[in-house]
């Protein structure tokens, strides 16, 4: 598992009281997002993603803010990514977190963290 291999050599935090979540793999492994699908529950590292290398590049450079847009200088940005659920949103961050900490571009990714986001009934909000 290439996230494995990432989390060890960038992310573990051995003995780590403050940050238990970064201790060990099995830790870390807990916090990743499952899809629910026929055949059970998977965890996404474990699924397959079909897409071209550029579309995944090109994402990886769009949430780096290496895509061209700026924002105003002094202010700082957040990447998100937002469309109907079952979209793909969750499966397809991975990738582009893998793409953006192996090539080590300006603005590239260290840490890989999943923040669910329940917008369910509208609320839009952190829960």
């Amino acid at each position: 598992h290439k996230l494995k291999l990432v989390f060890e050599e960038s992310m573990m935090m051995s003995n780590s009281d403050d940050v238990p979540l970064l201790s060990s793999w099995e830790n870390y492994k807990k916090s990743l997002p499952a899809v629910m699908t026929s055949r059970g529950l998977w965890k996404v590292e474990d699924l397959p993603f079909y897409a071209t290398e550029r579309s995944i590049e090109t994402l990886a450079m769009q949430l780096e803010g290496n895509s061209g847009y700026k924002i105003a200088a002094g202010r700082h940005g957040i990447a998100y990514l937002m469309d109907d659920i079952g979209s793909g949103k969750t499966s397809c961050i991975l990738p582009a977190f893998l793409d953006s900490y192996k090539k080590k571009r300006s603005g590239h990714f260290s840490h890989y963290f999943y923040m669910p986001f329940d917008a369910k009934n509208g609320d839009n909000c952190f829960h």
